[in-house]
């Protein structure tokens, strides 16, 4: 009788359950198993290997974070940012993360000296960032100009810090509306700051603003784009705007068909869709179908939402079977809390039904629908 062999996991294998240790809270766990993938990576031959070493720095850094240890995780940051300095240089998405991480473990630190630090290295990030294409209305900058204002605050200098916040909520604005929970829970400290400035007239200005917004909001007031305000007519216009196209893809997929701007969110969609070139989307004919079903064209446009969603925060435009496969599962989400009010559809309740028998037969009917044959048509 033999004993069963056991497979040694792999480093991406156990990056997956690292990733899973962390969203799950068990961050003593996370370093541990952070540390066990870093001593596999030194003797590893891979192309990214130096960006994967990076990468197990963040998450120690953010682990350390969340167990209020600040200088184990600026002492972790440092290694992936010496690491990504002499192998990559001084460039790029996770170099500019990286620098505003640390910036913000220094901040977290409290004293002055930790915040100037912070402050040194947030603007650093924001150098970095500054040269990235497509970043300029991005979660990423206003990430580095929120934690840009806060050093600002903790070293006295709240004028500056007023300076930066405006600038991280204006691009707030642009990503989620005044009317949004982002927004409105970024005001206070705008008011904050104002009042360690002295400027009580504008501190209670943005507090009595944050007092309307709030109560329009609890009301259903959003800030959606209207396609009748955009010129779909260049690549660079399309482009400027796939942040808004996000938004109304977001929102589609997120409320009830019969909630207020849904109409105003379809349009928008299409016509972004229909004119940019950083999308392409070769819809499978029985998904198109839906145009003929007298209760499917809401799901159909919620694929569409899906691969829109997909496309931008991948920065894939080319249609992919994960692109189906994402769009695909939420275009069925959409319908489970959507078809008592449209009625159901035949095609759609069969793929939930095969949900309800088990996962792998949704898979498979979700591979079995993607084209054949990607011809790449919108």
């Amino acid at each position: 009788m033999s004993a069963t062999a056991q497979t040694t996991p792999t480093i991406d294998e156990l990056t997956d359950s690292l990733l899973s240790l962390y969203k799950e809270a068990q961050y003593t766990s996370a370093i541990n198993l952070a540390d066990e993938i870093e001593a596999q990576l030194d003797t590893a031959t891979r192309a990214d290997k130096d960006s994967l070493f990076c990468t197990l720095q963040v998450f120690k850094g953010k682990s350390y974070y969340r167990k209020n240890q600040p200088q184990k995780a600026i002492d972790a940051l440092d290694r992936g940012i010496q690491r990504w300095e002499s192998k990559i240089g001084k460039k790029g998405d996770q170099y500019a993360f990286m620098l505003d991480n640390q910036g913000l473990y220094y901040i977290s630190v409290g004293d002055s000296v930790s915040s100037q630090k912070g402050l040194q290295r947030t603007l650093q990030a924001l150098n970095v960032i500054n040269d990235i294409p497509d970043k300029a209305v991005s979660s990423d900058m206003q990430g580095v100009l929120c934690h840009i204002a806060e050093a600002y605050s903790n070293v006295k200098m709240p004028k500056d810090a007023i300076v930066y916040e405006i600038r991280c909520l204006n691009i707030c604005e642009k990503l989620n509306g005044k009317h949004s929970e982002e927004y409105i829970d970024e005001l206070p400290y705008l008011s904050k700051y104002y009042l360690e400035a002295g400027d009580t007239v504008n501190a209670d200005k943005t507090d009595l603003d944050k007092e309307t917004l709030k109560n329009e909001y609890d009301k259903g007031q959003r800030d959606l784009p209207n396609a009748d305000q955009r010129d779909f007519t260049s690549a660079e216009v399309c482009h400027k705007y796939s942040y808004e196209a996000l938004r109304c893809a977001d929102f589609y997929l997120n409320h009830l068909i019969t909630s207020n701007y849904m109409d105003q969110c379809r349009v928008y969609l299409m016509n972004w869709v229909d004119a940019s070139p950083d999308i392409k989307i070769n819809a499978p004919e029985s998904y198109a179908k839906l145009l003929k079903d007298k209760n499917g064209l809401p799901y159909f446009v919620a694929y569409i939402a899906g691969c829109v969603k997909y496309s931008i925060e991948n920065e894939e435009k080319e249609y992919s079977p994960l692109m189906h496969y994402s769009a695909t599962i939420d275009m069925l989400n959409f319908y489970i809390n959507n078809k008592e009010l449209t009625g159901k559809v035949k095609s759609l309740d069969k793929a939930v039904s095969l949900y309800n028998k088990s996962e792998d037969a949704l898979v498979d009917y979700i591979v079995e629908q993607y084209p054949k044959e990607d011809n790449n048509e919108k």
